[in-house]
């Protein structure tokens, strides 16, 4: 401190400083609130709360077996002959039978709700925030129970002066199994409850002596300020306790999501390697096959804004036109009259003039969840293909090419547009929510599609993100009925070439392995 600095400016610093280090956030990146020990996601918080319902139903279980030896004990004490100090006068009697009244009731209702707290925690009717409250009617009740086992408090609370006198025996040196009782409810406390519920009922225990010490009085009144400070600092060191625990109980827990996390993406490659190497022994090596066939079948890149493809580009060859034998160079096509949604964009673009380097709205098969992705290429192509026509059950229609690639929700291996099982496939579409909807017809469709020339889309990630694909006339996507498609990025390249590696994988081995949001 400075010579100059006054004392109270100093302390006030002093104070500042340490509510900061307080209040401060805590874990490796600050996801813990520094004060509440709460997690900043609410996902994490319900999570943390979930995995500790069987430890919390434990502790129940614990105060249950505690609370019977406190009834044993009790009525052993009341049928041990105590009555014989008082059985000269009348108030000890009526005092007595009103002791064990309230004991009893304190008892039914501690064990009632307890035993109550574990049946419906374990049919699931109750969650970990519901055991928690009734916990904390059971500790305030304790708490009174605890008041009430003392002789002293109980003559002074109905007006007796000399309590001593009331009882025939001197109740001197009684404060000692009072604080022992309160002990042991903020202990219980600590077991049953969070950190931001065991503050203030510890604090209510202090408060909770002081008035019983003061206000009625305490049968060793020259104590009462050393039993205050002994009593607060054992709720102090208690409290300490608690908050290292708890804090050390969050931390495991981000650490379990985070390796959770890096263990679902090594699943997800490992995955991705694997499936990458059934889709091209299914797919890409059939349509490698066929492109060597084809001299020059290079695509037309489509201008993006432009309103119609650049059919004068040099690049598609006089070989490549319909009715000369070609076939498609990779797998996958859809209509240029279809309709996709780029970001910033607030109704449908069609096909025909997207570009690259735009960011199509699509299912992201890692999140489940719809995303944008960057189109990496699109080509119009005039290559020779057999087309079908996707219908589902809630009258989803979209053409393609045969060769599309589709992913059905019940199935794990990539598969061709023609090879739809209609009413056993499920295709992911997109309107208000996504979900899976059942495939009723596959038919085939002229080639007249050809000949207007037909999308080749490529879009970053392919084994992550299917296109969401809307027939001709889509609005918003509110409206709309979308498809989900993997782009033909998926396998092949457009020019024959293997797709690049991706860290993701176009599905899961199991349908709950999604990486945790910390």
């Amino acid at each position: 401190m400075d010579a100059g600095t006054p004392p109270w400016r100093a302390t006030g610093r002093g104070l500042r400083r340490g509510l900061a280090r307080a209040t401060r956030r805590l874990g490796p990146d600050g996801e813990i609130d520094g004060w509440t020990l709460s997690f900043a996601d609410p996902r994490v918080e319900s999570g943390f709360l979930s995995s500790s319902r069987e430890q919390l139903r434990s502790s129940f279980r614990r105060v249950v077996v505690v609370i019977l030896c406190g009834a044993a004990s009790a009525v052993h004490f009341h049928t041990s002959g105590v009555a014989e100090h008082g059985n000269q006068m009348q108030e000890a009697s009526f005092l007595k039978m009103l002791q064990v009244a309230l004991q009893v009731a304190c008892y039914s209702v501690e064990l009632s709700v307890l035993l109550a707290a574990i049946a419906l925690s374990g049919h699931g009717l109750i969650r970990t925030r519901g055991m928690e409250a009734w916990a904390v009617v059971v500790i305030i009740v304790s708490e009174v129970h605890t008041c009430i086992n003392i002789r002293h408090y109980l003559a002074r609370a109905f007006g007796y002066e000399d309590p001593s006198a009331v009882y025939g025996v001197d109740l001197s040196g009684t404060d000692a199994p009072f604080l022992l009782g309160l002990i042991l409810c903020v202990a219980g406390a600590g077991v049953m409850v969070r950190w931001k519920l065991f503050v203030p009922i510890a604090l209510a225990s202090v408060l909770g002596y002081a008035a019983a010490a003061y206000l009625l009085g305490s049968p060793d009144m020259t104590m009462v300020t050393t039993n205050l400070l002994f009593f607060t600092c054992i709720v102090l060191v208690m409290c300490s306790g608690k908050r290292s625990s708890e804090i050390q109980a969050r931390l495991l827990h981000l650490s379990y999501l985070r390796e959770k996390g890096m263990r679902v993406q090594a699943e997800f490659s490992l995955e991705c390697l694997q499936d990458r190497a059934d889709l091209v022994a299914e797919l890409g090596s059939s349509f490698a096959a066929a492109s060597s066939h084809v001299p020059g079948g290079a695509a037309a890149p489509l201008r993006p804004g432009s309103p119609r493809y650049a059919s004068s580009e040099p690049a598609v060859s006089e070989a490549a036109r319909p009715g000369q034998g070609a076939v498609s160079q990779g797998p996958g096509g859809l209509p240029l009259e279809a309709s996709v949604w780029v970001e910033g964009q607030a109704g449908s673009c069609l096909l025909r003039d997207l570009g690259q380097g735009q960011r199509v709205l699509c299912y992201d098969t890692l999140g489940r969840s719809i995303r944008y992705a960057q189109v990496l290429e699109m080509h119009v192509k005039f290559l020779a293909a057999a087309w079908i026509n996707v219908g589902l059950d809630d009258g989803t229609q979209l053409a393609m090419t045969a060769d599309q690639p589709v992913q059905p929700a019940d199935r794990r291996e990539v598969v061709r547009a023609a090879d739809l099982s209609p009413g056993v496939d499920r295709v992911v579409v997109h309107r208000v929510a996504t979900a899976p909807v059942a495939v009723k017809e596959v038919s085939r469709q002229p080639e007249a599609g050809s000949a207007l020339g037909w999308a080749h889309l490529a879009v970053q990630q392919p084994e992550r993100h299917m296109v969401l694909v809307a027939g001709p006339g889509a609005g918003s996507p509110q409206d709309a009925r979308s498809m989900a498609v993997y782009s033909a990025g998926l396998g092949a390249g457009p020019h024959g070439r293997a797709a690049p590696e991706q860290d993701a994988s176009p599905r899961m081995a199991r349908a709950r392995s999604v990486p945790p949001q910390c």
